[in-house]
C-alpha cells in the first residue's frame, strides 16, 4: 500500500468517525450550557476538519436532533427549559419540525397542547396562499383524494377519534386495520395535504380544497388514510389517503381545540 493510498484510508477513517460523533454531540448538547450558534460553529469545525460535505453535515444535523429529541422524550414529557433548547437548536441549523420524522412529531403536538404553533416549517414552495397571520403547520406529500359519486352511498367504519394518553404525546399502539375503501369513491387528484393554524388544504393539479378547521365536525382515522366531515348540511365526506393517519387527526383535534375553545 503506497503513501497516497494510506492517506486515502486515513481521510476515509476520520470522516465515517465524524459522521458517527456528530449525532451524539447533538443529544450532549441537550443539557449543555453552550449557545446554539457556538455548538453550530463547532460542529462546522469538525465537519470541515473531518472531510464531511455540508449536504451531509444537514442530514447529520437532522439525524442528531432527531435522536435529541427521542432522549427528551425517552421516559417523560420534556421540559420547558428543554424544549426550548431543541426549539434554538433546530432554528440555528434552520432545520424544522417536519424534517425531524416522528421525533419531529412529537415535539409538534407538544408545542400544540402548549398552544404554540410551530416557528416554521419547511415546505420549498407553498402550493396555495394563506390568510394574513394563518401559520404552516405540517405538509403531508404524496396524497390521495376522494370523493363520493353522485347516487353512490359509501358506507365506511367508524373507528373513533385519535387517542391521546398523555398529554403532548400520540399514541401508535393502537393501530387502525381498516382500510379506506375505495372501490365506490372516484379519485379526484393526487398531490399535497396542509394543515394550517386555520384551514385543512389540499392541492393537486386537478383542483385546491380548502376545508376551515373550525368547521370539521369529525375526523376518523383508517389505516392508510382520514375521513372529514364538515358540519354543514350538504357535507359529503372528504377523504384522504396519506402516510400517517393517526397523526394527521390528532393535529386536526388539536388545532380545533385552539380555535373553538
Amino acid at each position: 500500500m503506497g503513501f497516497l493510498s494510506r492517506q486515502h484510508k486515513d481521510c476515509r477513517e476520520r470522516h465515517d468517525h465524524a459522521a458517527t460523533k456528530i449525532p451524539e454531540f447533538f443529544v450532549k448538547a441537550l443539557r449543555s450550557p453552550i449557545e446554539p450558534t457556538r455548538f453550530r460553529t463547532m460542529i462546522e469545525q469538525i465537519s470541515r476538519n473531518n472531510f464531511v460535505t455540508g449536504g451531509e453535515l444537514r442530514q447529520l444535523a437532522i439525524n442528531g436532533l432527531q435522536k435529541m429529541v427521542s432522549f427528551a422524550f425517552a421516559d417523560r414529557v420534556p421540559t420547558e427549559e428543554e424544549e426550548q433548547r431543541i426549539t434554538g437548536l433546530c432554528n440555528t441549523f434552520e432545520i424544522a419540525a417536519n424534517e425531524l420524522g416522528d421525533p419531529g412529531m412529537r415535539l409538534l403536538l407538544r408545542r400544540l397542547d402548549e398552544g404554540k404553533y410551530p416557528e416554521k416549517v419547511r415546505v420549498d414552495e407553498l402550493p396555495v396562499n394563506l390568510e394574513p397571520n394563518e401559520t404552516a403547520i405540517w405538509l403531508f406529500n404524496n396524497v390521495s383524494h376522494y370523493t363520493i359519486p353522485n347516487h353512490t352511498q359509501y358506507i365506511g367504519t367508524s373507528l373513533g377519534v385519535p387517542i391521546r394518553l398523555n398529554k403532548g404525546i400520540y399514541d401508535r399502539v393502537g393501530a387502525f386495520r381498516e382500510r379506506v375503501k375505495t372501490e365506490n369513491l372516484a379519485e379526484d387528484g393526487h398531490g399535497v395535504f396542509l394543515l394550517t393554524s386555520r384551514n385543512a388544504y389540499f392541492w393537486s393539479p386537478q383542483n385546491v380544497i380548502k376545508l376551515p378547521i373550525k368547521e370539521i365536525a369529525s375526523v376518523y382515522p383508517h389505516s392508510d388514510g382520514i375521513q372529514i366531515m364538515c358540519d354543514a348540511a350538504n357535507s359529503v365526506p372528504q377523504i384522504f389517503k396519506l402516510d400517517d393517519p393517526l397523526f394527521a387527526c390528532d393535529v386536526i383535534a388539536r388545532l380545533y381545540d385552539a380555535i373553538v375553545t
